[in-house]
Protein backbone atom coordinates (compact mmCIF):
# COMPACT_ATOMS: atom_id res chain seq x y z
CA UNK A 1 0.00 0.00 0.00
CA UNK A 2 1.21 3.47 -0.93
CA UNK A 3 -0.65 5.55 2.09
CA UNK A 4 -0.19 8.53 -0.21
CA UNK A 5 -1.97 7.25 -3.05
CA UNK A 6 -4.74 6.41 -0.52
CA UNK A 7 -4.79 9.92 0.74
CA UNK A 8 -4.77 11.38 -2.67
CA UNK A 9 -1.90 13.51 -1.23
CA UNK A 10 1.61 14.33 -2.27
CA UNK A 11 4.22 12.33 -1.01
CA UNK A 12 6.23 13.13 1.82
CA UNK A 13 2.99 15.62 2.76
CA UNK A 14 3.44 16.41 6.20
CA UNK A 15 0.77 15.11 9.22
CA UNK A 16 -1.43 18.15 8.92
CA UNK A 17 -2.33 17.41 5.20
CA UNK A 18 -2.69 13.81 5.70
CA UNK A 19 -5.30 14.82 8.74
CA UNK A 20 -7.30 16.85 6.49
CA UNK A 21 -7.25 14.34 3.71
CA UNK A 22 -8.26 11.21 5.81
CA UNK A 23 -11.11 13.04 7.46
CA UNK A 24 -12.46 14.17 4.10
CA UNK A 25 -12.36 10.78 2.57
CA UNK A 26 -13.46 9.01 6.22
CA UNK A 27 -16.54 10.95 5.73
CA UNK A 28 -17.11 10.04 2.13
CA UNK A 29 -16.73 6.42 2.61
CA UNK A 30 -17.97 5.74 6.59
CA UNK A 31 -20.52 2.51 5.92
CA UNK A 32 -23.66 4.63 7.34
CA UNK A 33 -22.86 7.26 4.53
CA UNK A 34 -23.54 4.04 1.66
CA UNK A 35 -19.39 3.36 1.81
CA UNK A 36 -17.59 0.05 2.59
CA UNK A 37 -16.26 -0.92 5.40
CA UNK A 38 -13.03 -2.09 3.43
CA UNK A 39 -12.83 0.95 1.78
CA UNK A 40 -12.89 2.72 5.62
CA UNK A 41 -10.53 0.51 7.04
CA UNK A 42 -7.88 1.36 4.21
CA UNK A 43 -8.03 4.94 4.24
CA UNK A 44 -7.51 4.30 8.85
CA UNK A 45 -4.88 2.17 7.99
CA UNK A 46 -2.75 4.84 5.33
CA UNK A 47 -3.35 7.31 7.62
CA UNK A 48 -1.90 6.07 10.41
CA UNK A 49 1.17 4.65 7.89
CA UNK A 50 1.84 8.35 7.35
CA UNK A 51 1.19 9.50 10.95
CA UNK A 52 2.82 6.69 13.43
CA UNK A 53 5.07 4.78 10.83
CA UNK A 54 6.97 3.80 13.95
CA UNK A 55 5.20 2.56 16.00
CA UNK A 56 2.72 0.66 13.29
CA UNK A 57 3.44 -3.01 14.27
CA UNK A 58 2.14 -2.36 17.26
CA UNK A 59 -1.45 -3.73 18.65
CA UNK A 60 -2.07 0.03 19.47
CA UNK A 61 -0.47 3.34 19.44
CA UNK A 62 -1.10 7.10 20.93
CA UNK A 63 -0.37 10.03 19.05
CA UNK A 64 -1.80 13.84 19.12
CA UNK A 65 -4.33 13.14 21.50
CA UNK A 66 -6.03 9.80 19.34
CA UNK A 67 -5.61 6.50 20.09
CA UNK A 68 -6.31 3.99 18.04
CA UNK A 69 -6.52 -0.27 18.02
CA UNK A 70 -5.47 -1.64 14.75
CA UNK A 71 -8.70 -3.37 13.50
CA UNK A 72 -10.95 -1.15 16.22
CA UNK A 73 -14.52 -0.65 14.55
CA UNK A 74 -15.56 1.91 12.25
CA UNK A 75 -17.40 3.88 15.18
CA UNK A 76 -14.79 3.71 17.43
CA UNK A 77 -12.40 5.40 14.96
CA UNK A 78 -15.12 8.33 14.30
CA UNK A 79 -15.59 8.66 17.85
CA UNK A 80 -11.83 9.17 18.53
CA UNK A 81 -11.19 11.05 15.38
CA UNK A 82 -13.96 13.18 14.94
CA UNK A 83 -15.14 13.68 18.62
CA UNK A 84 -19.07 12.32 18.47
CA UNK A 85 -19.75 7.95 18.81
CA UNK A 86 -21.12 5.47 16.08
CA UNK A 87 -24.71 5.73 17.38
CA UNK A 88 -25.13 9.19 17.28
CA UNK A 89 -23.85 9.06 13.55
CA UNK A 90 -26.12 6.00 12.52
CA UNK A 91 -28.78 8.88 13.82
CA UNK A 92 -28.20 11.55 11.63
CA UNK A 93 -30.53 11.42 8.91
CA UNK A 94 -30.49 10.33 5.33
CA UNK A 95 -32.26 12.43 2.58
CA UNK A 96 -33.30 11.72 -1.58
CA UNK A 97 -35.44 13.61 -3.70
CA UNK A 98 -38.77 11.55 -5.16
CA UNK A 99 -41.18 12.96 -8.47
CA UNK A 100 -44.58 12.51 -8.05
CA UNK A 101 -47.43 13.25 -10.34
CA UNK A 102 -50.18 15.25 -9.98
CA UNK A 103 -52.73 13.17 -9.01
CA UNK A 104 -50.36 12.05 -6.39
CA UNK A 105 -50.49 15.25 -4.89
CA UNK A 106 -54.43 15.24 -4.97
CA UNK A 107 -54.70 11.85 -3.68
CA UNK A 108 -51.99 11.38 -1.03
CA UNK A 109 -51.61 8.17 0.32
CA UNK A 110 -48.82 5.36 0.72
CA UNK A 111 -45.94 4.75 -1.66
CA UNK A 112 -43.28 2.18 -1.90
CA UNK A 113 -39.82 3.46 -2.47
CA UNK A 114 -35.85 1.53 -1.99
CA UNK A 115 -33.02 2.80 -0.02
CA UNK A 116 -29.64 1.68 -0.69
CA UNK A 117 -28.12 0.49 2.33
CA UNK A 118 -25.21 -2.01 3.50
CA UNK A 119 -27.28 -5.19 3.01
CA UNK A 120 -28.16 -4.04 -0.45
CA UNK A 121 -31.15 -1.88 -1.69
CA UNK A 122 -34.34 -2.06 1.46
CA UNK A 123 -37.86 -1.25 0.52
CA UNK A 124 -39.77 0.85 3.30
CA UNK A 125 -43.25 2.61 2.73
CA UNK A 126 -43.64 6.21 2.80
CA UNK A 127 -47.20 8.59 2.99
CA UNK A 128 -47.36 11.02 0.36
CA UNK A 129 -49.15 14.58 2.67
CA UNK A 130 -52.11 15.18 0.49
CA UNK A 131 -51.76 18.73 -1.08
CA UNK A 132 -47.84 18.73 -0.84
CA UNK A 133 -45.96 21.46 -2.50
CA UNK A 134 -43.37 21.10 -4.92
CA UNK A 135 -39.95 20.73 -3.29
CA UNK A 136 -41.05 20.22 0.03
CA UNK A 137 -38.62 18.34 2.68
CA UNK A 138 -40.65 15.67 4.29
CA UNK A 139 -38.95 13.42 7.36
CA UNK A 140 -39.99 10.60 8.52
CA UNK A 141 -38.25 8.76 11.63
CA UNK A 142 -36.58 5.97 11.73
CA UNK A 143 -37.23 4.73 7.95
CA UNK A 144 -33.21 5.24 7.23
CA UNK A 145 -31.50 2.36 6.01
CA UNK A 146 -29.59 2.23 9.29
CA UNK A 147 -32.87 3.76 11.63
CA UNK A 148 -31.60 7.16 10.63
CA UNK A 149 -34.21 10.29 9.60
CA UNK A 150 -35.10 9.58 6.44
CA UNK A 151 -35.89 13.09 4.49
CA UNK A 152 -38.04 13.18 1.40
CA UNK A 153 -37.98 16.13 -1.01
CA UNK A 154 -41.33 15.79 -3.10
CA UNK A 155 -40.80 17.13 -6.36
CA UNK A 156 -43.92 17.38 -8.44
CA UNK A 157 -43.93 16.80 -12.73
CA UNK A 158 -45.57 19.10 -14.90
CA UNK A 159 -48.92 17.94 -16.06
CA UNK A 160 -49.67 17.91 -19.45
CA UNK A 161 -53.18 19.54 -18.71
CA UNK A 162 -53.45 21.03 -15.94
CA UNK A 163 -51.77 23.62 -13.88
CA UNK A 164 -51.59 24.39 -10.22
CA UNK A 165 -52.44 27.84 -9.28
CA UNK A 166 -51.20 29.10 -5.42
CA UNK A 167 -51.23 25.98 -3.63
CA UNK A 168 -54.83 24.37 -3.94
CA UNK A 169 -56.42 25.55 -6.83
CA UNK A 170 -55.90 24.11 -10.58
CA UNK A 171 -56.82 25.93 -13.85
CA UNK A 172 -56.97 23.88 -17.44
CA UNK A 173 -57.88 25.33 -20.59
CA UNK A 174 -61.66 23.76 -22.55
CA UNK A 175 -62.66 23.90 -26.07
CA UNK A 176 -65.84 25.27 -26.90
CA UNK A 177 -67.39 26.10 -29.84
CA UNK A 178 -69.10 29.64 -30.77
CA UNK A 179 -72.83 28.27 -30.40
CA UNK A 180 -72.40 27.41 -27.15
CA UNK A 181 -70.81 30.54 -26.37
CA UNK A 182 -73.89 32.70 -27.80
CA UNK A 183 -76.81 30.57 -27.60
CA UNK A 184 -76.10 28.80 -24.28
CA UNK A 185 -75.43 25.82 -23.21
CA UNK A 186 -73.35 22.68 -21.35
CA UNK A 187 -69.75 21.28 -21.81
CA UNK A 188 -68.84 18.29 -19.87
CA UNK A 189 -64.98 18.63 -17.89
CA UNK A 190 -62.75 16.03 -16.07
CA UNK A 191 -61.42 16.77 -13.24
CA UNK A 192 -57.46 16.15 -12.05
CA UNK A 193 -59.22 13.14 -10.65
CA UNK A 194 -60.88 11.41 -13.98
CA UNK A 195 -64.52 12.85 -12.41
CA UNK A 196 -66.83 14.05 -14.78
CA UNK A 197 -68.44 17.14 -14.27
CA UNK A 198 -71.18 19.13 -16.54
CA UNK A 199 -70.76 22.93 -16.85
CA UNK A 200 -73.11 25.33 -17.56
CA UNK A 201 -72.06 28.15 -20.72
CA UNK A 202 -74.69 30.75 -20.24
CA UNK A 203 -76.12 32.53 -23.95
CA UNK A 204 -73.33 35.33 -24.85
CA UNK A 205 -70.29 34.07 -22.69
CA UNK A 206 -67.54 35.87 -23.90
CA UNK A 207 -64.87 33.39 -25.84
CA UNK A 208 -61.77 34.85 -23.09
CA UNK A 209 -63.97 33.74 -20.13
CA UNK A 210 -62.32 32.00 -16.79
CA UNK A 211 -65.46 29.72 -14.98
CA UNK A 212 -65.10 27.92 -11.75
CA UNK A 213 -65.56 25.03 -10.44
CA UNK A 214 -65.80 24.84 -6.75
CA UNK A 215 -64.20 22.14 -4.66
CA UNK A 216 -62.41 20.56 -7.63
CA UNK A 217 -59.08 21.76 -6.72
CA UNK A 218 -56.50 20.09 -4.75
CA UNK A 219 -57.05 19.11 -1.16
CA UNK A 220 -54.87 19.75 1.83
CA UNK A 221 -55.31 19.18 5.72
CA UNK A 222 -56.51 23.02 5.87
CA UNK A 223 -58.76 23.57 2.48
CA UNK A 224 -59.79 22.87 -0.71
CA UNK A 225 -59.03 24.27 -3.91
CA UNK A 226 -61.14 25.16 -7.20
CA UNK A 227 -60.55 24.02 -10.56
CA UNK A 228 -60.95 27.37 -12.80
CA UNK A 229 -61.90 26.46 -16.60
CA UNK A 230 -60.53 28.94 -19.23
CA UNK A 231 -62.56 28.70 -22.34
CA UNK A 232 -60.73 28.61 -25.46
CA UNK A 233 -63.30 29.42 -28.15
CA UNK A 234 -63.31 27.30 -31.57
CA UNK A 235 -65.05 26.99 -34.80
CA UNK A 236 -67.64 24.38 -35.67
CA UNK A 237 -66.73 22.74 -38.71
CA UNK A 238 -70.43 22.15 -40.37
CA UNK A 239 -71.26 26.05 -41.41
CA UNK A 240 -73.89 26.08 -44.11
CA UNK A 241 -73.76 27.98 -46.55
CA UNK A 242 -77.31 29.52 -46.05
CA UNK A 243 -76.32 30.39 -42.08
CA UNK A 244 -73.37 32.48 -43.82
CA UNK A 245 -75.80 34.33 -46.11
CA UNK A 246 -78.51 34.82 -43.31
CA UNK A 247 -75.42 36.12 -40.97
CA UNK A 248 -73.94 38.43 -43.71
CA UNK A 249 -77.96 40.13 -43.87
CA UNK A 250 -78.11 40.50 -40.10
CA UNK A 251 -74.96 42.04 -40.47
CA UNK A 252 -74.65 44.26 -43.25
CA UNK A 253 -71.65 42.40 -44.77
Amino acid sequence: MNPYDVLGIKHGANEAVAKKAFKKLAMKHHPDKGGSTEKFQEIKEAYERITTPEKFRDEGFTRGGFNYQRGGSVDDIFSEFFGFHGKQQRQASVQLSLWITLEDVAQGGDRQISLQSNNGVQAVNITIPRGVQDNTNVRYQGLGPSGQDLIVVFRIRPHQRFVRIKSVDLACEHDVDIWTLLLGGTIEITTLLDKTMTLKIKPKTDPTSQLRLKGQGIQNARQVGDLYVKIKATMPDNISDDLLEILRQQLNK
